[in-house]
């Protein structure tokens, strides 16, 4: 299991790169037209991220939210996947043993109940098999930086063994490259 006490801390140039970044994001939200609450706002495609919602109806961006984001602290910013929901999964539902329902879950169907009591999350099973196959640039492997956490499972990439922390954003995130990289 990799925890925060495990994370590898951001040098100071990178935290000057991540504010510079955080600087054109904030030029960029801004510059974005916003919608009424019931309406798309480009051309009826784009939804405004002052709609974007989560499964309770709560907003995902805010003003608040994002102005955090924008101005962050280096504890915030070294930290950054722990503090924000990417997603949709957040990372603290790996540290309470999922204990946080979440759309994910329904991919536990897919293994038996023996399966299930030999690890410690679905996403330990689901990984390996997922990425058999696919191209090494599409395979996610986060590295215990920013607020990563999750279960250590070993994978090759250019016949190299890496140790990732693998979570179930993790698996969705390689499972829509592998979709994308079969419909191409």
């Amino acid at each position: 299991m990799v925890t925060l006490e495990d994370n590898e801390d951001i040098t100071s140039e990178s935290y000057g790169r991540a504010c510079d970044i955080g600087a054109t994001l904030r030029r960029i939200y801004s510059a974005l037209p916003r919608g009424e609450p019931e309406r798309l706002a480009i051309n009826d495609t784009v939804t405004p991220p002052e709609q974007w919602r989560h499964c309770s109806n709560e907003p995902v961006h805010t003003e608040e939210s994002q102005e955090r984001i924008f101005s962050s602290s280096y504890d915030f910013v070294n930290r950054l996947r722990w503090n924000e929901v990417f997603t949709g999964y957040s990372l603290a539902n790996v540290l309470n043993g999922n204990q946080n329902g979440g759309w994910t879950d329904q991919i536990a169907r897919d293994f038996t109940d023996q399966e299930l009591d030999d690890v410690p999350d679905w996403s330990v099973l689901a990984y390996p098999r997922l990425i058999e196959g696919l191209p090494d640039d599409l395979v996610c492997r986060p590295p215990a930086r920013f607020g990563e956490v999750g279960w250590l499972v070993w994978t090759v990439a250019s016949s190299i063994e890496i140790q990732s922390p693998i979570r179930r954003d993790c698996v969705l995130c390689t499972n829509l490259a592998s979709l994308i990289c079969c419909a191409a």
